[in-house]
């Protein structure tokens, strides 16, 4: 949507987002870094209490007090 498309995106979740919120985050990651498409400013996602644990997914370990500091370079970083 065009007044949309200049807007900041954070992706969240809780519980099965542990599946979906890194996977859907990393390929608009992805997407951004090979200039496939429009590029969304994609700032941040989050995942609390969440179910995680395929083979493929970024692994990172938080803890509560600094889930807000989990960057996507980080889960870039975790993925590749």
């Amino acid at each position: 949507h065009d007044d949309l498309k200049d807007r900041p995106l954070f992706i969240t979740g809780e519980s099965y987002a542990g599946h979906y919120v890194p996977a859907v985050s990393h390929r608009i990651w992805k997407a951004n870094r090979d200039k496939e498409g429009p590029h969304i400013h994609l700032q941040r996602c989050l995942v609390m209490e969440c179910v995680c644990g395929q083979p493929h997914a970024p692994r990172i370990k938080v803890s509560r007090e600094k889930a807000h500091t989990v960057s996507l370079q980080r889960v870039a970083a975790a993925a590749a």
